[in-house]
C-alpha cells in the first residue's frame, strides 16, 4: 500500500527531481499511515538520496532483521542486477578481444588487450600492477 501511494504522487509531480519534494511526499505518507514502512524501495537518483537517511533515521533504532541500512533498497540495482553483470561481462569479453591500434605516442602497444595482459614482454608493454602480500 505504501509503496503505491508513494509511487503515484511521485510519478505526477513535476518537480519529482527535488529532494526536498521527495521527502515531503513520504514525510506526508508516514504521518498519513502513522508509520513507516519496514523497506522502502528506490533508484539511487539524487531526489533519493535524502529519502534513504530519512528511511534509515527512522529505521535506525528498529530491532527486526530489517532495521537500519537494510530498509532501504536500490531496487534499479536489485531488479537490473542480472542484466548489469550479463552486459559488462558481454563488454569485458568484447573489449579483452578487440584489436587496437598502436597510438602515436607509444604509449599503449597495438593488439589485442587480452593477449597483452597475458604477454607483456612480446608487446615491450609496462605491467602496472603492484603485488599484494598475504597479510594485508
Amino acid at each position: 500500500m505504501l509503496h503505491h501511494v508513494f509511487t503515484y504522487q511521485v510519478g505526477y509531480s513535476p518537480t519529482n527531481k527535488d529532494p526536498g519534494v521527495i521527502v515531503k511526499y513520504y514525510l506526508d505518507v508516514v504521518a498519513e499511515l502513522g508509520g513507516c514502512c519496514k523497506v522502502l524501495r528506490s533508484d539511487h537518483g539524487t531526489e533519493n538520496c535524502h529519502l534513504a537517511t530519512v528511511q534509515l533515521a527512522f529505521r535506525s533504532a528498529g530491532d527486526d532483521d530489517l532495521a537500519g541500512h537494510k530498509s532501504f533498497r536500490c531496487c534499479f540495482w536489485f531488479a537490473f542486477t542480472q542484466v548489469l553483470e550479463q552486459e559488462l561481462e558481454s563488454f569485458c569479453d568484447w573489449w579483452n578481444t578487440h584489436q587496437m591500434k598502436k597510438t602515436k605516442t607509444g604509449e599503449c602497444p597495438g593488439g589485442i588487450p587480452e593477449d597483452i595482459f597475458a604477454l607483456p614482454h612480446l608487446t615491450a608493454a609496462t605491467i602496472c600492477t603492484v603485488e599484494q602480500s598475504q597479510s594485508q
